[in-house]
């Protein structure tokens, strides 16, 4: 409805018509009755305008959407230019007066229009949850499962740039970096694969669905660039980069960030020396390839259930305390990963002899970028033996999946059974010279058991700590029982690569002792389990 002045103008020319004819200006009261009868056609004609609004507000509620959220929470969100922001009660009444609506109540309503677009956005614009979401190109509203999520902000995509040529001159110092870095066979054209199936899942899928992408192993010496190129990777990938370290072993159950950045980065994540945590490393680590879902943990808040996209990295120096948390790998984890040699580029890396300075590569690497991206993804082809249809890329390091891979069953069972061994028979008693004689024979209950591997001068104490079956006297027992598979009560069980044996006993009440028996002397000699010694 468009209000006019029309019959403000009729009025004020009424009220005044009757003295049109004497000579001179109005006197004051004229004026200040022209000026009562100006504001009362006003009011007027503002209720007509607040009735009509409001007639209009009521008809179309539903539909207008004011660019404002609420969350099942109570928290506000209102559009801004960079996503939707986080915004107080206030703010989004500001937001609805410079929509046109109106922040008056008069005696017929008790309600602004204000008022009622904020209660008609909790009855038709409510939503469960607000955060960013790796992957999420557009900010906005979803739908994620029965749920409905405001996506508060979008990745950000560089802007891709044709040009570059059969010479790669565009981005040649870029080029350069990564020929010198991955001199390998095949292992440049691992990486591209790698890279090229990631930049464009994340371009062209609709979440959420985004295919899988192995998790990048880059190992070689430090100080040569493998952190500079995941810095890199992660302005190819959205610009969100985030450490997942002390959630992937176990340190914290808060996790809100890892679902906010499509890079999860690790840099030599180091190692306690505890199994526990290395199964836990490996165990999330296999979980963050396989599955796009995720149980996401903001601190104070109740989990939720959300796809995100991502991809891994994690950079590691070539020595053994380094790669302590990758060892014993399951070949189900193993196949989730693309391991590569990083090399010394020399001049071509950062801070390379006679190249450039940090600073000068990292500009001209990032200038390089919109070039690289848009020949890796529409000119670059990954090699025929390297592809694979679910990852994109395929490929064995022919040093490191080796060194990594746990060992088979039988190799983890003679190290469990030598642990045992060195535990259960150090406890003779002492000879004359203090020093103690290594027992034949015992008979002992798991929770004796349990007690020797973990007592201080066990010489195997360390090696005990490593093995989650040594934790109590149950996982003990049930260690034992799968020793013994079939075997009849009583029945002896070689173990140890035949260096002991073992039974099982009748229970005695409440619990079950087992018989743990080695030959000594000469009768380990004759069975070639010692070296023979001459008498003194």
């Amino acid at each position: 409805m468009e209000v006019t002045n029309n019959k403000i103008l009729m009025k004020t020319n009424n009220a005044t018509d009757g003295n049109n004819e004497a000579s001179g200006p109005p006197s004051a009261s004229k004026r200040s009755f022209a000026a009562a009868a100006n504001r009362i056609e006003e009011a007027k004609e503002d209720r007509e305008f607040q009735e009509f609004e409001r007639e209009i507000f009521h008809t179309n509620s539903a539909e207008i959407d004011y660019g404002i959220r609420r969350t099942v929470k109570g928290d506000w969100y209102r559009k801004t230019v960079r996503g939707w922001g986080k915004v107080v009660r206030e703010d989004i009444a500001t937001h609805l007066i410079r929509q046109g609506l109106s922040a008056r109540t008069d005696k017929d309503h008790e309600l602004s229009t204000v008022d009622l677009a904020m209660d008609n956005c909790i009855d038709y614009w409510m939503v469960d949850y607000a955060q960013e979401i790796a992957g999420y190109v557009t900010p906005g509203q979803y739908t994620i499962g029965n749920r409905t999520a405001l996506v508060t902000r979008g990745a950000s995509l560089i802007e891709l740039k044709p040009g570059a040529g059969a010479d790669k001159e565009e981005f040649l110092d870029f080029w350069l970096f990564l020929v010198h870095a991955f001199p390998e066979p095949h292992q440049l054209d691992a990486f591209l694969g790698w890279l090229q199936q990631a930049v464009r899942v994340l371009r062209t899928a609709v979440p959420p669905a985004w295919a899988h992408g192995l998790a990048l192993l880059l190992i070689g010496d430090p100080g040569i660039g493998k952190t500079s190129l995941q810095l890199l990777i992660t302005l190819m990938l959205a610009g969100r980069a985030t450490d997942p370290k002390i959630f992937f072993k176990g340190d914290s159950t808060f996790n809100s960030q890892l679902a906010e950045n499509e890079h999860w980065m690790m840099s030599d994540p180091g190692h306690k020396g505890t199994k526990a945590e290395r199964d836990s490393f490996l165990g999330n680590l296999k979980e963050s390839v396989a599955n796009v879902w995720m149980g996401c943990h903001p601190k104070g808040e109740k989990e939720i259930t959300i796809p995100t996209y991502r991809r891994s990295s994690i950079s590691l120096n070539p020595d053994k305390m380094a790669l302590a948390i990758l060892q014993g790998m399951e070949p189900g984890t193993l196949e989730k990963t693309l391991i590569l040699n990083f090399e010394d580029g020399g001049k071509y890396r950062p801070d390379g002899p006679g190249g450039m300075h940090y600073e000068e590569w990292q500009e001209r690497m990032i200038a390089a970028l919109p070039y690289f991206l848009k020949w890796l993804l529409d000119v670059y082809t990954v090699p025929e033996a390297l592809r694979e249809a679910r990852y994109g890329v395929r490929y064995t390091n022919p040093t490191y999946a080796a060194e990594l891979a746990a060992p088979s069953l039988a190799a983890e069972n003679v190290e469990l059974q030598e642990v045992v061994r060195v535990s259960v028979f150090s406890w003779g008693e002492e000879d004359e010279h203090g020093e103690r004689k290594a027992l034949s024979t015992t008979g002992l209950t798991t929770g004796d058991v349990h007690d020797r591997l973990h007592a201080l001068h066990n010489p195997a104490r360390s090696r005990a700590a490593q093995h989650p079956e040594f934790r109590s006297s149950f996982s003990i027992s049930a260690l034992f029982r799968k020793w013994l598979g079939e075997a009849e009560e009583g029945a002896w069980v070689k173990l140890g690569l035949g260096r002991y044996q073992l039974r099982r006993r009748e229970p005695r009440k409440s619990y079950t002792v087992y018989d743990f028996h080695q030959p000594l002397g000469d009768t380990a000699w004759k069975l070639g389990l010692e070296e023979k010694r001459e008498n003194s």
